[in-house]
């Protein structure tokens, strides 16, 4: 045993030789040295400028081979990122525990477009089209409906819709028969159908997902998006309960952005609510066949009159996807902010998903709160919108001159953020229970019996209780996705110029009240979208803003607080119109983190 000790001792030793670093660590001090710099060694003792250093020696036993049975630690470090995607206690105490884990919270943070097959262990083609290889490994194994148009036109609700359409048609029209009124409107909730659907393919989501990696390589420089995250999603995904992924409306990326995300990991890509705005040539089919279905911003043609054949349209077609355990889409926030804060939330699409649930269409649905995050917005910050012009219609050529000058453009990072899924059951059984207690009487009469009577000509809900049942849905979805919205670099910078330093600040002080607004965020169980130095992230976040935002001045002295002249870096925030709409619209999106503080101070304020 002596001589395998005294074995092992020597390979140690010559191992730590080779290993050995060109100054050790100093742990304790000998004696001072004398000359020059030397190397004094011998077995089990290292001495080098008068400080000695003792290898850690080798335990032998049942610890010799103790790394073949346990299994390996990996110790991360850094600063502390609070977990924010956790469901609500309070309401949903079952979801808060589903698809999470131990293994989930000690998950990172993941750069999406960091292609693995780049690595040096593929082939040949496989590393020259890295792309195109990994699209063409991502699993495209779902199924998508078939023969759903003929479902929506023979529904019940859709012909009952018709024949009241007919009915009002040949009242107001004396020359029009009911049975031509009747066609009429059976050719038009045809072509409402046609219009309206989906076409999705995925050979257009390999292609376009394959277009994406080389695009928004040159235009972002990454993608974050937490693994414990999406593996809540896949999990979720694995039942046979549909998703309904519920994003704050920032940009017209977001529309296939998360449909890229989705696809990256492995997730079936979700049918999207877009706007008819976006119904342009060239684009209405790349959007339709991504899982996009057209919407009429305005569901009444005419003011006061409703559209009944539209609305009983719409609701079935999404009533008919999630049927099919097909995953839903849309902006809980209708349009996007045109001011940077979170808009309230619209609750018409939400109805359909609690009808679907309320008339045991579906068992059940998976909400996912989703929040994005962009350093630089790639649609512009609206100004001329907040300025009183009015919104510029979207066409085919501007859409083309827009993507021409987005490729130009560096828009730094974009952080996908996914809430962890909880169940519309559990919500739904909460609130009743709730309703009984006393709690709330919101909640009351919100029965599964005659529930289908509301649905009857669409999204529109009749009963008050199931409206607030809805709205509180909604509300409760809204505030969970603004939660989990990170911070990212621009927007803390612009939020303290905008509040603290309107006439400029120095690089010193603005990096300590960076710094400090950052603590505070953390301290609230908010997270940053950024990593490292103070200064090297301001730094950063100028560059995005630009100098048409911020001016930046060299050489700039002044006098410190024992009179000594100082030479720093002005940074001087343009507050002149429009510029300080661009400004305030990044710093708006940081004022939900301290908005209770905001309504107490002004109490205060009021009172004293």
């Amino acid at each position: 045993m002596g001589d395998l000790r005294q074995t092992f001792s020597s390979v140690y030793w010559k191992w730590e030789e080779k290993a050995r670093p060109s100054r050790p660590i100093p742990l304790s001090r000998d004696r001072p040295a004398a000359g020059q710099p030397s190397w004094s060694a011998r077995p089990g003792r290292l001495k080098y400028e008068g400080y000695s250093y003792t290898p850690p020696q080798l335990s032998l036993g049942r610890r010799l081979a103790a790394f073949k049975a346990t299994p390996t630690t990996h110790v991360t470090g850094g600063a502390y990122r609070p977990c924010m995607t956790r469901c609500c206690g309070t309401c949903l105490p079952l979801s808060r525990n589903n698809f999470y884990d131990h293994i989930i919270a000690n998950m990172d943070l993941n750069n999406s477009l960091h292609v693995r097959t780049k690595s040096r262990n593929c082939g040949f083609l496989t590393r020259q089209l890295c792309y195109f290889s990994f699209c063409l490994q991502r699993n495209c194994s779902y199924s998508y409906p078939k023969r759903l148009r003929k479902c929506v036109l023979e529904s019940q609700r859709v012909s009952e819709a018709i024949d009241y359409a007919s009915y009002e048609l040949a009242k107001a029209d004396d020359k029009a028969s009911h049975d031509s009124a009747v066609a009429k409107m059976k050719l038009r909730a045809a072509a409402m159908t046609t219009n309206m659907m989906a076409t999705l393919s995925k050979c257009w989501i390999r292609f376009v997902g394959w277009i994406l990696l080389h695009v928004l390589n040159k235009m972002l420089g990454s993608i974050q998006v937490h693994q414990g995250q999406i593996e809540m999603v896949k999990r979720a995904a694995k039942s046979s309960i549909p998703l309904v992924f519920l994003p704050l409306h920032r940009s017209h990326l977001d529309y296939i952005l998360l449909t890229f995300v989705l696809f990256l990991h492995d997730v079936k890509p979700p049918h999207v609510a877009a706007g008819d705005n976006l119904s342009i040539p060239v684009f209405r089919h790349i959007l339709k066949s991504l899982g996009g279905f057209f919407i009429k911003r305005k569901l009444d043609a005419h003011q006061g009159k409703r559209d009944v054949v539209y609305r009983a349209v719409l609701h079935t077609y999404m009533e008919e996807l999630l049927k099919q355990g097909q995953y839903l889409e849309f902006f809980i926030e209708g349009g996007r902010s045109r001011s940077g804060k979170t808009c309230m939330p619209k609750s018409g699409l939400m109805s359909v998903v609690v009808d679907a649930y309320m008339d045991r269409v579906i068992t059940d649905a998976y909400f996912v709160p989703v929040s994005i995050g962009y350093e630089r917005l790639l649609d512009g910050e609206f100004v001329q919108e907040n300025m009183g012009s009015k919104k510029t219609p979207e066409t085919f050529w501007g859409a083309v001159k827009a993507i021409w000058k987005v490729l130009r453009t560096n828009y730094g990072s974009v952080r996908v953020t996914f809430c962890q899924p909880f169940s519309l059951q559990e919500f739904m059984k909460s609130a009743q229970t709730s309703s009984k207690c006393g709690g709330s009487s919101s909640f009351a009469g919100t029965g599964m019996s005659d529930s289908s009577e509301t649905s009857l000509y669409g999204t529109d809900v009749e009963r008050e209780e199931q409206r607030r049942l809805v709205s509180s849905v909604a509300a409760h979805s809204l505030h969970a996705a603004d939660n989990c919205n990170p911070v990212m670099s621009t927007n803390l910078l612009a939020f303290a110029l905008v509040v603290l330093y309107r006439q400029g600040v120095n690089m010193k002080q603005l990096i300590k009240s960076f710094e400090w607004i950052q603590e505070e965020i953390v301290f609230r169980e908010r997270d940053v979208g950024f990593s490292g130095g103070t200064e090297a992230v301001i730094n950063h976040a100028l560059r995005l803003l630009g100098d048409d935002l911020i001016e930046k001045i060299s050489h700039f002295s002044y006098k410190d607080t024992s009179n000594n002249n100082v030479e720093d870096i002005l940074v001087l925030p343009i507050v002149s119109l429009p510029k300080i709409f661009h400004l305030t619209y990044y710093a708006n999106m940081v004022t939900s983190v301290f908005v209770l503080e905001s309504v107490i101070g002004g109490y205060r304020w009021l009172v004293l």
